[in-house]
């Protein structure tokens, strides 16, 4: 998140902030259930899971008024599609990365501003 912050083109970096967060939930599936789901262990980073939320807001803000991304995109949009990102961690592990990575570059596609 401190990276797609310091990124001056905030598209650029709420972009990669999707497409990194896919491809997390590919590589670290046991990491991920204990960060994310109900496992104790999750507890610890509840401090760092709320950083991470206020810089996304502050990451989707930027895009948005920046114009790259569609005026009405919010952060609860965003947070749905990684959501269902994340869903896929109980799939097997192949199926799982082809999705992961196709709905993240769905995700990306609606998010960005269309050009006429």
């Amino acid at each position: 998140m401190r990276a797609a912050l310091d990124d001056p083109d905030p598209w650029r970096g709420l972009r990669g902030t999707v497409l990194r967060f896919a491809e997390h939930q590919v590589r670290h599936r046991g990491l991920n259930e204990a960060l994310l789901g109900s496992h104790p262990a999750g507890a610890a980073f509840a401090g760092q899971r709320r950083a991470q939320a206020r810089g996304l807001e502050q990451l989707v803000e930027r895009a948005r008024s920046a114009g790259g991304v569609r005026p009405e995109l919010s952060v609860e949009d965003v947070r749905i599609g990684l959501r269902a990102i994340a869903s896929f961690r109980a799939g097997s592990p192949g199926s799982a990365a082809v999705a992961v990575r196709r709905l993240a570059d769905l995700l990306v596609a609606g998010m960005s501003r269309p050009h006429p």
